[in-house]
């Protein structure tokens, strides 16, 4: 919790004060609250209608007030609206953290210590999203989409996706790439991952037609299929930049390190599987087709709640296996280690010794 307070008045402040570019809400959510200062957004934020209805509540909390310098504006409504805006992501960030929580100890039924740092590295991945947006109220979903794959739960997984397309389509095209990935190469509950596919393909089919239909301004490339493929090739020269191999490639070689670590976990109970591999590279090739810039790693790591839990089972049973084999987690040495008596050899016909029963160390003086 006080992490997320720190979290909260970071997010806020880089906000407040326009120390890095972000897509600015609280124009939106003005205009939804009927507020001065209220504007439409263009598009894609227009259509994430949902997150900005999710931020609402947080309007009403008590005002912040920063007393410093160059503040992005100086009236009250807008003050609060990104006050909202940044306490809304952190807030559901954390509400995610605490699913990745309770899913690791109740149905994965890891010790308590391993839900804590599942929780504890999905807050901290969570920094990579844009926490001045609305990457942040989009996690609960994503973490909601993970566990109903993981356990098969049809009507779960169909109501989040429904949901989830008024907050961020991003959850809907996940959502797509991770059952099309198993219903292609997973050797098992081929039948869920498909009525589970044609499901999310159905959102995302109807979300297209909706922005097709709408034609709101902005961003027309991204929905111009012609162009993603000279988008992509324009986004390669980006990764060989210091920025570009930090806000584009490192965040998803984490994943994929995540990814690695989970193929490790038992099979049997694994909610793991190979083919997630797809759902990484799926949604890498679909930033790169629509042109995001310097944005592909925060749109990978919208995964991270996925592989996470992933990864947490995994290693959760490498430590009991080891304990359980008798592998100690710390085995340190001394440099005297070597110089310490053991025990002579036993000489060649002496009599076994004797076991002492009934004696204490008070027998020996």
């Amino acid at each position: 919790m006080t992490a997320s307070l720190d979290t909260f008045f970071e997010v806020y402040r880089i906000a407040l004060f326009d120390a890095m570019p972000y897509d600015d809400y609280a124009p939106y959510l003005l205009h939804v609250l009927g507020e001065p200062g209220g504007a439409v957004p263009r598009s894609p934020f227009v259509y994430r209608i949902g997150s900005v209805i999710l931020a609402i509540p947080f309007y009403y909390m008590p005002l912040v007030k920063l007393n410093e310098p160059a503040m992005i504006s100086d009236s009250i409504e807008y003050i609060r609206a990104t006050q909202a805006m940044s306490a809304a992501n952190v807030f559901y960030v954390f509400v995610s953290c605490l699913m990745t929580y309770a899913y690791c100890r109740i149905r994965l039924k890891l010790p308590r210590e391993w839900g804590l740092i599942g929780a504890l590295t999905l807050f901290i991945l969570s920094h990579f999203l844009g926490l001045t947006s609305v990457d942040g109220i989009a996690l609960p979903f994503v973490t909601l989409v993970a566990i109903s794959v993981f356990e098969r739960s049809m009507l779960a997984f169909v109501l989040t996706v429904l949901v989830a397309a008024f907050v961020n389509e991003k959850v809907a095209i996940l959502a797509c790439l991770l059952t099309g990935s198993r219903f292609l190469f997973a050797h098992n509950d081929r039948r869920f991952y498909f009525k589970a596919l044609v499901a999310a393909a159905a959102v995302v089919a109807a979300t297209f037609v909706a922005v097709s239909v709408l034609q709101f301004p902005g961003w027309e490339h991204q929905r111009t299929p012609s162009k993603f493929l000279s988008s992509a090739a324009g986004m390669i020269a980006l990764m060989f930049s210091p920025r570009g191999a930090y806000r584009n490639l490192l965040p998803p070689l984490i994943l994929i390190g995540l990814w690695y670590l989970s193929l490790g976990a038992p099979r049997k109970g694994r909610i793991s599987e190979p083919a997630d591999l797809g759902v990484i590279l799926g949604i890498v090739a679909t930033a790169f087709a629509v042109d995001v810039r310097y944005n592909v790693g925060r749109i990978a790591m919208y995964c991270a709640p996925l592989f996470v839990m992933t990864a947490t089972q995994a290693l959760a049973s490498f430590s009991s296996r080891g304990v359980a084999e008798g592998v100690p987690i710390r085995a340190p040495e001394t440099e005297n280690a070597a110089a310490m008596p053991t025990d002579p050899a036993p000489v060649s016909g002496a009599p076994p010794p004797v076991a002492l029963q009934g004696t204490s160390r008070a027998d020996f003086g």
